[in-house]
């Protein structure tokens, strides 16, 4: 029998939200019961995440996505705002990037991705052609550019880089010439050193990525027991539960360095079924954009599986010693409400586009031909 792509999309995220508090549960246990001598803290607040985030998903998923279209420009000028809100608060580890939200905390940028990704699939199908000339591209990398940069004044240089390649990739995808990309891509680097020599921390990261075993004890001491931990799982892992890195040895390991719990605990075997979970979800992501016909759609979808894919490949590379510490969450898996429930919204809206999908008849399923030479010219 068939699996709808709606129906294929749903059961992925269930099961990798399943993994996720299995993973969360054993990286989190000891950190709760010593803090607030409830092990389960964490957990408990991760479940109210997903709870909220499977019924936005649900909710959302029954909104026509041509409704998002209108609305694009009004909820990214929202979401700009709302990043601004987080330069009323005090910085949380170097980073102002939270604002309190009902006794939590949020993430405005997390939901400006969001925002992000549908304005920019609004604006790349009403420029159409336009978009191949500086004249129509340069519009749209001024916004980018602008949330970007308010994004490293807030000193969350992870978040800026996966806006920067989303934006980037979805412009490919939808026109752009290749090598317009690159001149921007050039601009904003500038702009990103530039804050960077102004950021202690962030120099500090670097020198720690470049010369690990000089700041063994400090800087780099994150990443490098990240890399032991994922080593010491060899195959199988030791078991979950069985791992001692969260013992104090990787900080706050149910965060941004979960990846590394589940390689000791999981092993390598492990760590490459979650990944394959990723992959398949991506994958679906994709079917769905080659089963529209209408560019907007595509755009959506397509969007949405690009943005899974670069904050799973940031974070990844980050754990394995890959690239410097940037602090980006793994999606579905890392502990964190703010990044949980904008992903399922994300994806409640690819969901409403897969059943669009789903009912357009078989005939009409191909990838239209105008986007088809879009990206042999971009290409």
């Amino acid at each position: 029998m068939r699996l709808r792509h709606d129906h294929a999309i749903l059961i992925l995220v269930l099961a990798l939200l399943v993994v996720g508090i299995g993973i969360l549960y054993s990286a989190s246990y000891e950190l709760a019961r010593a803090a607030s001598g409830d092990g389960l803290r964490f957990v408990k607040r991760q479940l109210v995440n997903a709870t909220v985030g499977l019924a936005a998903l649900l909710l959302v998923s029954q909104i026509d996505y041509r409704r998002w279209r209108r609305a694009a420009r009004l909820l990214l000028l929202f979401a700009a705002l709302a990043l601004c809100v987080v330069f009323l608060f005090d910085a949380v580890r170097g980073a102002r990037n939270w604002v309190p939200f009902f006794g939590r905390t949020l993430q405005p940028v997390e939901f400006l991705r969001v925002a992000l990704l549908l304005f920019l699939a609004s604006e790349i199908v009403e420029r159409g052609e336009r978009l191949r000339s500086l004249r129509g591209l340069l519009p749209l990398f001024g916004v980018v550019a602008a949330l970007v940069l308010l994004v490293l004044k807030q000193n969350d240089f992870g978040s800026a880089m996966a806006l920067c390649l989303i934006s980037f990739t979805l412009l490919f995808v939808g026109g752009a010439r290749w090598r317009h990309l690159v001149a921007a891509a050039f601009l904003l680097l500038l702009g990103a050193m530039f804050f960077a020599l102004e950021r202690p921390h962030v120099q500090e990261r670097m020198r720690g990525f470049l010369h690990p075993q000089e700041h063994a004890r400090s800087a780099a001491y994150q990443s490098l027991q990240s890399e032991l931990s994922i080593g010491s799982g060899g195959m199988l892992g030791r078991g979950l539960g069985q791992g001692i890195s969260k013992f104090g040895y990787i900080p706050d390991p149910h965060t941004d360095f979960i990846f590394a719990v589940m390689g000791e605990e999981l092993g390598f075997v492990g760590c490459i079924v979650v990944l394959l979970l990723f992959l398949m979800l991506i994958a679906r992501a994709i079917r769905v954009a080659r089963a529209q016909e209408d560019p907007f759609a595509q755009l959506i979808a397509v969007g949405v599986g690009v943005a899974i894919f670069w904050y799973v490949v940031i974070n990844v590379m980050v754990a394995t010693r890959l690239f410097p510490v940037t602090g980006l969450p793994l999606p579905f898996v890392s502990y964190g409400g703010s990044s949980l429930v904008s992903h399922l919204v994300a994806l409640g809206v690819l969901r409403n586009v897969a059943r669009q999908a789903e009912q357009t008849p078989r005939r009409a399923r191909r990838w239209p031909a105008r986007r088809e030479h879009l990206l042999e010219g971009a290409l």
